[in-house]
């Protein structure tokens, strides 16, 4: 089995912004939780943070299977770990991608860092909801190794965020290497 490397952002995967605060129904609706984090330090404000703690314990159950090393991949950097974690239950421990730190040259940080896991042998899934945005913005020769078998991008509406579906297809791929079909 590979070594699969997650890469994970915070703001529209795991923490959502629903239209009018309607809650997203992908998951069970008593499985919602609303909380604030009263200061956070890279942003200088407070931050609401709505999540599932179905999407944390299915997330549990991806980062349990042997051969998964999960990253923070987010612009909350050390905060991930250190601020949004402790409040969803997940993420403590997990090491996360210092801006500017990408050992290979593409045009976003975080989609550099994703490529340099897969350049280092790693298969790779990425959790991000600026995805399309970067695909379609982006020179094509910079987005063409997500093609690559070894590499599952995922990109969330942010107003749902991780979908069930979404983590029934990580599993497939860390068990398998096969992807979802378009």
């Amino acid at each position: 089995m590979s070594k699969t490397r997650i890469s994970m952002d915070i703001d529209g995967v795991l923490n959502v912004d629903p239209p009018n605060g309607a809650l997203p129904p992908h998951w069970p609706e008593e499985s919602w939780r609303i909380n604030q984090i009263a200061c956070l330090p890279s942003r200088g404000f407070a931050v609401r943070v709505t999540y599932s703690t179905a999407a944390m314990d299915a997330l549990r159950t991806i980062e349990a299977l042997p051969g998964v090393d999960v990253w923070w991949c987010t612009t909350w950097e050390e905060y991930a770990h250190a601020e949004f974690a402790p409040v969803v239950g997940i993420g403590g421990g997990w090491m996360y991608v210092e801006k500017g730190s990408q050992p290979v040259d593409v045009d976003w940080w975080k989609a550099a860092a994703v490529r340099g896991a897969l350049d280092e042998g790693y298969r790779v899934v990425w959790l991000d909801d600026e995805i399309g945005d970067w695909v379609r913005d982006a020179d094509p020769d910079e987005t063409a190794w997500l093609g690559d078998l070894n590499a599952l991008a995922i990109c969330p509406s942010p107003w749902t965020g991780i979908l069930p579906e979404h983590i029934g297809a990580i599993k497939r791929f860390v068990a398998t290497g096969e992807k979802p079909q378009p």
